[in-house]
């Protein structure tokens, strides 16, 4: 599982337990505090944010859910702000936090790979593989994405052979919980896959804006003056957003899923 998508160490722990939940229907809330070693009380209390976690017992936490090192330290961070007090705390708890992109170094992949994993069609299979009342056959996937069939088939095969997904006997596929649906390109400059999907992504935008009703869809534009130097900023707090937004979108109960969608947000000089 990717953790940077998420700002507090209340929502990653309340992932991994839906995860479980996921794969285990009968685990519960007191199986995963005697998992972390704690009373159920005192993991309720971290979970709704009435108390907050000890980079202490952070530690622990990450080493039972097998993070990374870079994942443990982002994890570990989250703690440290959490139970930051003063001002002084707080502000350097914030500048460690910062330390790290949304885009963790684990999941930099070859370039080969980033031309199947960096485009909005596998992104959107992995989505739909979550779906409720889903078939999760290649003939339901193309129905239900757009997308050919033998497209579906042939990347399917390929998520399924670098474990981003499994096949069962029937033809159905799953999607693999603790893998990561998110690819990030190595180096300063985005590569052509990247700029790809982008463009693509925002080509999915303009065809939902005649295909789409406004009940569907929301779209918003702000054009303003303001200073160059602010730009570190507002892309900090787009990252914000989205990770709020993300959280907030994967909290809903299973079966409450129906629909696949693409939160797209961009920042960007219309002068010279």
């Amino acid at each position: 599982m990717l953790i940077y998508e998420y700002n507090s160490v209340s929502a990653v722990l309340k992932k991994f337990l839906s995860d479980r939940k996921d794969r285990n229907p009968r685990y519960s809330m007191r199986a995963f505090a005697r998992d972390l070693k704690m009373s159920p009380s005192a993991l309720s209390e971290i979970i709704s944010e009435v108390h907050d976690l000890s980079p202490a017992r952070a530690s622990e936490i990450a080493s039972f859910l097998s993070l990374s090192p870079h994942q443990a330290d982002y994890f570990k961070a989250l703690a440290d702000l959490g139970a930051a007090k003063s001002p002084a705390e707080i502000s350097a708890a914030r500048t460690n936090l910062d330390r790290f992109s949304m885009q963790s170094p684990e999941v930099q992949i070859s370039k080969e790979q980033l031309d199947i994993y960096g485009s909005w069609e596998t992104l959107t299979l992995l989505e739909a593989l979550k779906l409720r009342d889903s078939a999760r056959t290649i003939e339901w996937l193309s129905e239900a994405t757009g997308i050919e069939s033998t497209r579906v088939s042939e990347l399917c095969q390929v998520l399924c052979k670098h474990e981003f997904a499994s096949q069962d006997s029937d033809g159905r596929f799953t999607a693999l919980r603790e893998r990561s649906s998110t690819v990030a390109p190595g180096g300063k400059r985005p590569e052509s896959t990247i700029r790809n999907f982008h463009g693509r992504i925002l080509a999915k935008a303009s065809e939902a804006i005649d295909e789409q009703s406004l009940s569907e869809r929301d779209f918003s534009a702000m054009i303003f003056a303001t200073s160059s130097k602010q730009t570190p900023e507002v892309i900090e707090a787009i990252k914000t957003f989205r990770r709020t937004v993300m959280a907030a979108g994967e909290g809903f109960d299973e079966s409450q899923k129906d629909s696949v969608y693409c939160l797209s947000v961009q920042w960007f000089k219309l002068t010279k």
